[in-house]
């Protein structure tokens, strides 16, 4: 089996200029809320999942869970 050998390499890292223009590039409103940035980088396709996933688990949860006492807050997952 061959053995990975790490070397040393004397060679200065080439780093390209920035030249884009910095700044957001999607349309908000003139008020935009926290709500209107989150909407940017999570769809509802992954608040859909994200709901369906969570409730898989509180089911699963509580299936596997028969005995937990009636006072339990999973008891009381809607």
């Amino acid at each position: 089996m061959l053995e990975a050998k790490w070397k040393t390499v004397d060679q200065e890292t080439q780093i390209p200029d920035f030249t884009a223009t910095p700044g957001i590039k999607v349309e908000l409103p003139e008020d935009a809320s926290a709500g209107d940035f989150l909407n940017i980088f999570f769809t509802d396709e992954f608040y859909d999942l994200l709901v369906t996933q969570t409730n898989l688990y509180a089911s699963q949860y509580l299936g596997n869970n028969p005995n937990l006492p009636a006072h339990s807050q999973a008891r009381s997952w809607v």
